[in-house]
């Protein structure tokens, strides 16, 4: 069991290392946060969405909002785990089991 739990906390600082040298790398080569940001405005990538209706627009509130019901309802009502629980069964009520 400590096996185990050693090679797992090797895997995390292992991870976070990686995640670290990858984040300092591109600050690097892009020039720091201010230059990053500078960047994504400039590529219009750091829009706010906007309070409309209109389906044309493509960063407004109403998509942001719709989006992530979709989103959620994939994740917590559509999960494999859930759809084979159910397709496996005969009845709903067995599946909540």
């Amino acid at each position: 069991m400590k096996a185990v739990l050693w090679a797992d906390v090797f895997q995390v600082i292992l991870m976070y290392a990686a995640l670290f040298a990858i984040i300092i790398k591109g600050l690097l080569l892009l020039g720091g946060f201010g230059n990053i940001f500078e960047i994504a405005n400039e590529g219009g990538r750091l829009i706010i969405p906007r309070f409309t209706l209109d389906p044309e627009v493509h960063y407004s509130m109403f998509n942001v909002f719709a989006q992530g019901v979709i989103i959620t309802m994939s994740l917590y009502a559509g999960s494999q785990i859930q759809v084979q629980r159910l397709m496996t069964l005969n009845s709903l009520n067995k599946s909540k089991m």
